[in-house]
């Protein structure tokens, strides 16, 4: 096997870069936010609050994908250089677009508009230099090309991330180099981002028309495919058709989750149609003509049960995302099964490309996923707080006064949840009179969970756990409490040791966790006992100091932690607790508290603090 020589690989790079100048521009982006984001995971900084790194990497991979779409339409229609500079100067500014309209805060919908955007872009890159009539052998040869090449670059970023990653490694033992552990994320957002899109784009094909005369098929993937995927996927078949008789044989209705094995098994089918496609009229392969028609006429009860799985579904707890993209690749997967069966041609570039159209259709509008599920689950909440008294003629919220009417309770939290998660908190402003920036105070972030901490304190203004009688058993809630990032000045003086970040971590099996400490000739047990939720300070045999958390949790809580946000901040100075009798003195800052709460019961399992302790006599027997 003859290597190319340096100077082949630079004229190929360089022939890469001038084919795909903006592309490339744009996995160079990628690359250098990818590695901004990774340093703030190393540093004191929390990644989240700077939260518009993440957006300008989303935004530079979908301008990566805009870019390669608009030079391979470019390619394959031969339009001029002013054309093609026309169209990358309109992609900059859709990315752009892009970009200005995320919020600078984790948002489950927006974070589910860019995958759907990512997946119409690589579906579109499958198809778009083939969207004329015919050039069937070509758009698979194409998309053959495409999948070698893909499985080509992860091989080998994979293989050069982790000897360079051992080399490092290597050099930071031997020399005392003193290498971060940020470098090795460095190293591998440039590989996997950088020089494995790079490595794509250079062996990207270029002569669309000659692909249509290319015959070759590689024949492992013919095993593959008859010998592991289609035994596979006649077991799934099997499977599901055993179920659908079960139902029908005791009427009860599907599960919800049916639905997703059957789109599984449906997909997993379709692509391996397309696999074994180009061989279908070969004397020896004439099966795959027979198990494609087999294959469209066997899915068509089953897309009748996936329709019921999913109907039943939206029926009872109307439509979420999840629930909507499951309706509509239902909708897509039986328009493919239709076009299959009647269809003269049977055109396979049919597929990516119906299914592009359905990923862009559903991402946005007031037909979209996001502004369907979001009426839906408003109007479901209006009419659970309607019933319950909990809404007013200019339909406004009014927080509970009395018991909820049975279940109500759980599903009003759960929307409440839904929504906050997927749309974010001012989703529900319309409901309010009250600013619910003020409602969830001390509660907002950028952080994906800071939306516990959010809907949490919804529930908790709406009163409906204080009403809810069917909850009042024996419920169960955890909670954090922390101190805030802000720094504070903190009075030291009077202790002379200092225990950093002790911390505690245990379950309810243990009746104590036990620490010995010594400094000179002073010896010190600290024992934590989980069922109470106290430390004992023991400097002197049979004289402990017991210092109880409670009392001070329970007034931080307002003894109320039903409805409560799961996590929740205070000031450094408000978390201190201070107790001392004649031998010592002990002073505990607290930083982190893991609560579990039965009722009125509360349970310390995890805690960080710093302790201060004054030995009041200088010394202490030893203690037995």
């Amino acid at each position: 096997m003859k290597f190319p020589s340096i100077q082949v690989l630079v004229q190929a790079t360089l022939h890469t870069i001038k084919r795909f100048p903006l592309t490339i521009l744009f996995v160079l982006a990628g690359c250098y936010y990818g590695m901004r984001i990774n340093h703030l995971a190393f540093s004191n900084i929390d990644p989240n609050d700077h939260y518009d790194f993440t957006n300008r990497l989303c935004s530079a991979f979908l301008g990566m994908l805009l870019s390669l779409n608009w030079t391979i339409y470019a390619e394959r229609k031969k339009l001029n250089t002013i054309i093609k500079w026309a169209g990358n100067i309109v992609t900059v500014i859709l990315t752009a677009a892009f970009y200005f309209s995320l919020p600078d805060h984790f948002s489950e919908a927006h974070l589910r508009q860019f995958i759907l955007f990512v997946i119409g872009l690589h579906l579109l890159v499958a198809f778009i230099p083939y969207t004329a009539k015919g050039e069937v052998n070509g758009f698979w040869q194409y998309n053959k090309s495409l999948f070698l090449r893909i499985l080509a670059a992860a091989f080998y970023s994979a293989v050069l991330f982790i000897g360079l990653a051992l080399a490092m490694l290597a050099v930071d033992k031997l020399f005392s180099a003193d290498i971060k552990n940020k470098w090795y994320g460095d190293l591998w957002v440039c590989l996997a981002g950088g020089f494995s899109s790079i490595f794509f784009l250079a062996g990207f094909p270029s002569s669309y028309e000659k692909m249509e005369s290319i015959t070759d098929y590689p024949k492992a993937l013919k095993i593959f495919t008859q010998y592991v995927l289609l035994p596979i996927i006649t077991v799934y078949l099997v499977i599901l058709y055993a179920y659908m008789f079960k139902i029908i044989g005791t009427r009860h209705l599907p599960y919800g989750w049916v639905g997703y094995l059957v789109l599984a098994f449906a997909i997993a089918g379709i692509f391996s149609i397309l696999l074994i496609h180009p061989i279908r009229f070969e004397a020896n392969n004439k099966w795959i003509l027979a198990f494609s028609r087999f294959f469209y006429l066997a899915i068509c009860p089953l897309i009748v049960l996936l329709f019921v799985a999913i109907g039943i579904r939206i029926r009872a707890y109307g439509i979420t995302e999840e629930r909507y993209f499951v309706l509509a690749l239902s909708c897509w997967l039986t328009l493919v099964a239709l076009y299959f069966i009647f269809s003269i041609e049977k055109n396979i570039k049919f597929i990516p490309l119906s299914l592009c159209l359905l990923a862009f259709l559903v991402s946005f509008g007031p037909w979209g996923a996001f502004s369907a599920s979001l009426r839906s689950q408003s109007t479901r909440l209006k009419e659970f707080l309607r019933s319950n008294h909990m809404l007013s003629e200019n339909q406004k919220v009014i927080p509970a006064t009395a018991s909820l009417r049975q279940g109500d309770a759980d599903e009003i939290r759960s929307i409440i949840r839904y929504l906050v998660e997927a749309h974010g908190y001012k989703s529900l402003q319309p409901l309010f009179t009250e600013n619910l920036d003020s409602v969830t105070k001390g509660e907002n972030g950028k952080r994906r969970w800071a939306t516990y901490g959010q809907s949490a304190a919804l529930i908790s203004y709406l009163k409906i756990d204080k009403y809810d009688d069917e909850g009042k058993g024996e419920k169960e809630n955890d909670f954090w409490i922390s101190a805030s990032d802000e720094p504070s000045l903190l009075p030291l003086a009077g202790y002379e040791y200092f225990i950093n970040d002790f911390n505690i971590n245990t379950n309810t099996n243990k009746d104590s966790v036990v620490k010995d400490f010594k400094q000179g000739d002073i010896p010190l047990r600290l024992v934590f006992y989980p069922h109470k939720s106290s430390f004992s300070f023991q400097a002197v045999p049979d004289v402990p100091l017991i210092l109880d958390f409670r009392p001070l949790v329970a007034s931080l809580r307002n003894n109320d932690f039903y409805g409560q946000p799961y996590q929740s901040t205070y000031s450094q100075d408000s978390l201190i607790l201070k107790a001392e009798n004649q031998q010592i003195a002990v002073k505990c800052i607290l930083k982190e508290i893991h609560l579990h709460a039965i009722q009125d019961s509360l349970e310390i399992s995890q805690l960080t603090t710093d302790i201060l302790i004054h030995f009041k006599n200088g010394e202490s027997k030893k203690i037995k």
